[in-house]
């Protein structure tokens, strides 16, 4: 009995809106994340005991923490340099810049080609970076 009324968070149910949904407090929200976080009980036991549906419960951490970890891509980003390459028709200018481009491909470990471009990374690259971009660029392409 008393191990319910440790993974109770007052205040959590804020309203109902008109189609019977409940509205949830922010802050009571992120308190019983953080429950769920702590591992004082399974997710499912925490969200019964507040009354709320355990997958909802689910999504809401699923959604926290695909937030948290853009929000950590985002703060450790860095800058990419962008090289703008102009076709000119002029075959001399062609010919310096296709060697050019042949001894900058040398270096290249990964080129992502779009359909106006591509980007290319050079070694050392950083993973979180290249996570943070597939996860970005992933339900576009």
């Amino acid at each position: 009995m008393r191990e319910k009324t440790r993974l109770k968070v007052d205040g959590l149910v804020i309203g109902q809106r008109r189609d019977g949904k409940n509205r949830y407090d922010e802050a009571a929200k992120s308190r019983l994340m953080s429950l769920c976080d702590e591992g004082v009980a399974s997710v499912a036991a925490i969200a019964l005991a507040n009354g709320v549906n355990p997958n909802v419960l689910h999504r809401w951490l699923t959604i926290e923490r695909t937030r948290a970890d853009v929000d950590a891509g985002a703060q450790e980003a860095q800058l990419l340099p962008v090289v703008v390459a102009e076709e000119n028709d002029d075959p001399r200018a062609a010919s310096s810049c296709a060697d050019a481009k042949s001894g900058d491909d040398a270096g290249i470990d990964l080129e992502i080609e779009f359909a106006r471009g591509s980007l290319r990374f050079r070694h050392p690259f950083d993973e979180k970076l290249l996570r943070l971009i597939a996860s970005t660029l992933g339900p576009r392409c």
